[in-house]
């Protein structure tokens, strides 16, 4: 079991303590990073330990049990409204969650209305007929609208991403690079119900999330509607360059 130290000991991010009932397992991972791992993630831990105290850290627990119900349902609640659904950890995982992103890479917003929210009318979103690589950009873009309005901690991760990491003279081919299979099939965010989280700020990053759906989709129904106007003037031009083309030929002909 890999605990991320930020999400359960209010420590800065860059550490994590691994557990397993084979102490083998910890005695081979440990081989792995003699002389090469950071001391600050310990440090940092260890002055966090001795400032909380033990009661400090278990009100600490018991305060983020109380929030996971709350944050369970407001994550279900906005992922029903934008035809997204809660991907399954809880009850194995209480404090990581994820939502899937699909309606954000699909190139018809007929699901949604002028002011970016979903139509109550529309139960299932069509097939997008975006290329992957345009599906994944629009769920990176979300992820920099997310970061740009001082949404923290969420991690967005499109689907087929390829890439190459070199390692000295040996170069990793990684597939699906940022999830933890090769072929998943849906876009996500991940968030945490991690500890230290006020019940305040639980709200507000709700608020935000959702602020920053409907305002991908007010972009994103603008940017489909230049289009399509660009679209029709192109057809209309073509088509007066047609009409005045047979009305030079019909002048030939009579002359």
């Amino acid at each position: 079991i890999v605990c991320s130290t930020d999400k359960n000991f209010m420590v800065p991010v860059g550490g994590a303590i691994i557990t397993s009932p084979s102490e083998t397992i910890i005695q081979n991972i440990g081989k792995l990073y003699p002389g090469r791992a950071n001391a600050s993630p310990i440090l940092d831990l260890f002055i966090t330990l001795l400032s909380m105290g033990l009661n400090g850290y278990q009100e600490l627990l018991t305060d983020r049990m109380r929030l996971v119900n709350r944050f369970q349902t407001k994550l279900t609640t906005l992922a029903t409204k934008y035809n997204e659904r809660v991907l399954v950890t809880y009850p194995w995982n209480s404090i990581s969650f994820g939502m899937t992103l699909h309606t954000l890479s699909d190139s018809d917003l007929s699901t949604t209305n002028t002011n970016g929210d979903p139509n109550p009318t529309n139960d299932t979103l069509p097939i997008s007929s975006a290329s992957k690589t345009k599906a994944q950009d629009e769920i990176s873009y979300f992820g920099s609208m997310l970061f740009t309005r001082c949404v923290s901690g969420t991690r967005v991760v499109p689907t087929n991403i390829h890439k190459t990491i070199a390692a000295g003279d040996v170069q990793y081919e990684f597939e699906g690079f940022g999830s933890s299979t090769d072929e998943y099939p849906h876009p996500y965010v991940t968030m945490a119900c991690a500890i230290g989280l006020p019940e305040s700020e639980l709200d507000d990053f709700f608020g935000r999330m959702e602020k920053c759906l409907k305002d991908f989709f007010v972009k994103k129904k603008k940017r489909l509607n230049k289009k399509e106007m660009e679209r029709q003037k192109k057809e209309i031009k073509e088509t007066f360059e047609k009409v005045n083309t047979i009305g030079k030929d019909v002048e030939s002909l009579q002359i």
